[in-house]
């Protein structure tokens, strides 16, 4: 990165997940969010990379389980009734 800044080519540093979390800026800025996953227990979350004064973003929930929100979908979004989410259980479609 130097060496490229020295030849006046625009560049930076690229941080692993570690390197970013480490980085002590953005805990100031509080980047971070942790959150309890039902798996991972506490987990660091990366938060929005903008703050909005009248809308500001938030990270409610953690990333969500394999097929956590198929019966949102199907049932609320979709209108499927218990048989037809039935009928896709049996062959496998949710799995």
């Amino acid at each position: 990165m130097e060496l490229l800044q020295e030849k006046g080519v625009p560049s930076g540093v690229v941080h692993s997940s570690e390197g970013l979390y480490g980085d002590l800026q953005l805990r100031h800025r509080g980047h971070f969010v942790t959150i309890e996953h039902p798996e991972m227990g506490r987990h660091h979350y990366d938060g929005y990379s903008f703050n909005l004064s009248r809308t500001p973003g938030q990270i409610r929930s953690p990333a969500p389980l394999m097929g956590q929100h198929n019966e949102l979908v199907l049932r609320d979004i979709l209108g499927l009734d218990e048989e037809e989410i039935g009928d896709l259980a049996e062959v496998g479609a949710l799995e």
